[in-house]
């Protein structure tokens, strides 16, 4: 077994390469609507920060923590960005933690290295939301509630009442790691007194939440927090794992495989390889195989389950609620069971080579990943309408609430931008009223012509009115952004 000096040694070369993965091309890319919309936020004031009647379904402690955050860096790309990075790769060490607990210190490493390098946990370390906030702190909640099922002391209770109640006020999927966590007391613990103390830590988180209760009851009672939330499918469901596993065909093969082999253990009895005759040399083989530690493949499935296919079902049975990047802390399960089939083979050579193939498996999702834009292009947006716009000619961006992003671009002319739709209604963060058909004569009525920008399908976008009462352009096409000039 690797020694401790030379695990951690080893663990920070893992950190050192997952925190410059997540640094590159930090601030490249455009904030997109849910990046700009959690910067309005967090420049609210406290009041506005914990009010729980707001357009914004997420509980508040990523914003609050955001708020000072920006306040010392500023708001750019980077500045809001770097936020994440400091969780996720937070995360990494913490995996080691939960993984060698389970299992065993091999193990654990490779779970650190496949978290570090996976392009789905690099994309939500460089976005401004609190998706690896959730993840650490999740996981931070995990490995608390590991040790105190091992006889954990009060250090271990006060970090678990810490993370699962920052976990729980970050973001509402943090409620299904508290139920993966019952369902595993329920399933596997016998412990009299090991009981009597989870009963009283799950009263204390309780109480600590009712404060937000009302506020989780308007998300659940509210349709409009899940309206855009389609029904999961097979497909959909397939792309999700295929994400967490950072890729698709033969990666997912190689991750399928591996994660298998986890399953197991295989101990050779007999049987020596021989270079002359390799394929006639595997007869003298046989094997012992059985079932990897039970309780902690039990606590992988259950964890996996509560994540991924609770979330699920209540999508197909009450009301869609699931999404991808939600679910995040599913994928970390997943990474600990391919990992485990470090223990297939003994000698680190064995855990090197699976090492390696993850990474050169990773390596065409990462190229894919830098070179191409992944988000919504409002800074190429602004920057083309400021250029060629004339004077006082209006931008109207359809639907309304994508407007937020054009207005971090587009400071210089923020009054002549307005939201459209063919409804009336607010956009509550940046104060403004939607402009629809019967109120849009007035703000063109002495300009020859105007703007418009339709993210993705433009959903409640009037062309009809607007192609009768001026000529459309189609000037630009950006990632999930088009641009038009109406000349009347």
């Amino acid at each position: 077994m690797t020694s401790l000096p030379r695990a951690y040694l080893v663990l920070a070369l893992v950190m050192l390469l997952g925190a410059s993965l997540r640094l590159i091309n930090l601030g490249e890319e455009s904030l997109w609507l849910d990046e700009a919309r959690g910067i309005n936020r967090a420049a609210g004031d406290l009041g506005e920060l914990t009010a729980w009647r707001t357009q914004d379904p997420n509980p508040p402690l990523y914003y609050i923590l955001l708020k000072p955050w920006v306040g010392l860096l500023g708001t750019s790309e980077w500045a809001a960005r770097s936020f994440s990075v400091v969780f996720g790769v937070l995360c990494i060490p913490v995996i080691f933690l939960v993984a060698r607990t389970l299992f065993d210190e091999r193990t654990g490493l490779l779970s650190s290295f496949i978290a570090s390098i996976t392009i789905f946990q690099i994309q939500y370390s460089q976005e401004a939301r609190m998706y690896s906030l959730l993840s650490f702190l999740s996981l931070v909640s995990v490995y608390a509630f590991l040790q105190l099922t091992r006889d954990g002391g009060r250090r271990e209770v006060a970090l678990y009442l810490v993370a699962s109640c920052a976990m729980i006020y970050t973001h509402i999927y943090g409620l299904f790691v508290l139920i993966f966590q019952n369902a595993w007391m329920l399933s596997l613990c016998r412990d009299r007194v090991i009981w009597k103390r989870w009963i009283a830590l799950q009263v204390v988180v309780f109480l600590a939440f009712t404060p937000w209760l009302p506020g989780f009851a308007y998300q659940v009672g509210n349709p409009s927090t899940q309206s855009w939330i389609p029904c999961p499918d097979p497909g959909t469901l397939y792309q999700s794992i295929a994400a967490y596993l950072g890729g698709r065909e033969w990666r997912m093969v190689l991750f399928v495989s591996l994660a298998v082999l986890g399953v197991f253990s295989f101990r050779k009895l007999s049987g020596r390889l021989e270079l002359g005759k390799p394929l006639g040399s595997l007869s003298t083989y046989s094997w012992n195989v059985k079932l990897a530690d039970t309780r902690s493949l039990l606590t992988l499935l259950l964890w996996t389950g509560a994540l991924f296919a609770l979330p699920v079902a209540i999508s197909l049975l009450v009301t869609p609620i699931f999404v991808t990047r939600y679910a995040i802390v599913a994928s970390f399960p997943l990474y600990i069971l391919v990992a485990r089939s470090a223990r297939f083979l003994p000698g680190r050579n064995w855990s090197l080579a699976i090492a390696l193939a993850i990474l050169v498996a990773s390596a065409p999702s990462m190229i894919s990943y830098y070179r191409e834009d992944q988000k919504e292009q409002w800074r190429e947006v602004s920057l083309l309408i400021g250029k060629n716009a004339a004077e006082g000619e209006p931008v109207f961006i359809n639907p309304p609430s994508w407007i937020e992003p054009f207005l971090y671009y587009f400071e210089e002319e923020k009054n002549t931008a307005y939201p459209l739709s063919e409804n009336e209604g607010e956009v509550s963060w940046v104060d403004r009223t939607v402009v629809t058909p019967d109120t849009i004569g007035p703000i063109i009525e002495e300009v020859d012509g105007f703007w418009t920008v339709v993210a993705y399908s433009g959903r409640g976008y009037p062309k009809e009115h607007l192609d009768f009462i001026a000529s459309p352009q189609l000037v630009g096409v950006f990632t999930e952004l088009y641009v038009f000039h109406y000349e009347k």
